[in-house]
């Protein structure tokens, strides 16, 4: 037993002595001083057109009146700045980008069955918002130093000193950041949007089955401060943007239906009329722009709860025939509530 403990501590000691003698040094082999530029850029497409829900009325009989409220959203915005919380915490080479596509309107809802098979429907919706982004340039002076690291281990052997050892380099870098600079500039996005509709159309029901065909005009109004690819221009431009949107249009709509659930299904299609006023921008004259396009805008739809009350949950498509001559979201989702009471009175 006492010869195993005097080999422990023996190797303890040899260990620790071959710790201490192991030797780090250092030699600065060269340094070179770098610039790294990062530029954020934002783009702010305005979306000319966004139609809420279907507006499927549904009606049962003569005498009913619906009116229903709604919020619709669409599109995501997309920010690939890796220093949007703090700046200059990440080094950054290159150019990111920050994409504002998220629209949310709001929709007043109405229609009246004006005979047991005939109705008509209206809907309003509108929106308004600014906001203030900041594209930048940023950059940042380093200094990136080259070391040569030589380790050696010394072996106390007794019988050579300490002249035994092992010996091996590595070479290694190391940045300092030296000096940073960051240039901003105010990008405001303004939105005022105003869409207003009105349809006449026939309305069946056979069990718990409903059918409707609307056919109507629409017509909406866009101010937007942002980027638009303009006619003779070679990139989008930033600027005030003021576009109005006129369209003719037929909505079949089918749905089931029972006491305290709704399910079904639309398909609006319009001839749509695009217009896109003159305009000054950075000193450039851009003329009036025209297009006409057929659009589609499927949807499902859902809706819960008795006919006095049923909260209405909807899903839209846009999809132009034909190249779409503006920008504009093309995923809709609604949520709200409609309202449906009978206002012929019984006769007794």
């Amino acid at each position: 037993m006492k010869k195993v403990i005097n080999f422990q501590i023996s190797l303890l000691a040899i260990i620790a002595a071959i710790g201490l003698q192991n030797c780090v040094s250092p030699r600065l082999v060269s340094t070179e001083q770098i610039s790294v530029t990062h530029e954020h850029r934002v783009h702010l497409p305005p979306k000319m057109y966004s139609p809420g829900s279907s507006n499927a009325m549904l009606f049962e009989k003569q005498g009913d009146l619906t009116i229903g409220v709604e919020m619709t959203k669409s599109g995501e915005n997309k920010n690939e700045d890796p220093n949007a919380r703090v700046s200059g915490i990440n080094i950054v080479d290159g150019v990111t980008n920050e994409y504002i596509h998220k629209v949310k309107t709001f929709s007043l809802n109405g229609g009246y069955a004006l005979t047991d098979n005939v109705g008509l429907t209206g809907k309003l919706t509108a929106t308004s918002k600014e906001a203030t982004y900041h594209p930048y340039i940023e950059s940042w002076n380093i200094d990136r130093n080259t070391y040569n690291d030589n380790y050696w281990i010394w072996f106390p052997t007794p019988w050579n000193g300490w002249e035994d050892h092992i010996g091996w380099s590595e070479i290694r870098e190391s940045e300092v950041v030296t000096g940073y600079e960051k240039i901003s500039k105010d990008a405001k996005h303004s939105y005022r949007y105003f869409d207003a509709e009105f349809g006449i159309g026939k309305f069946v029901r056979q069990g718990r089955l409903k059918t409707e065909y609307y056919g109507g005009l629409g017509l909406t109004s866009n101010k937007t401060a942002g980027h638009l690819q303009r006619k003779g221009g070679n990139s989008p431009v930033y600027g005030n943007q003021h576009a109005n949107l006129a369209r003719v249009f037929v909505q079949p709509a089918i749905a089931y239906s029972d006491i305290w659930f709704e399910m079904g299904a639309a398909l609006k299609g319009s001839f749509l009329h695009y217009s896109l006023k003159e305009t000054t921008i950075a000193d450039q004259n851009f003329s009036s722009e025209k297009h006409l396009n057929v659009m589609l805008e499927p949807s499902v739809f859902m809706r819960v709860g008795p006919p006095q009350f049923r909260i209405n949950l909807e899903y839209k498509w846009l999809k132009s025939i034909g190249e779409l001559p503006f920008p504009t979201n093309t995923v809709f989702f609604s949520v709200g509530a409609l309202s449906t009471i009978n206002t012929r009175k019984k006769r007794g």
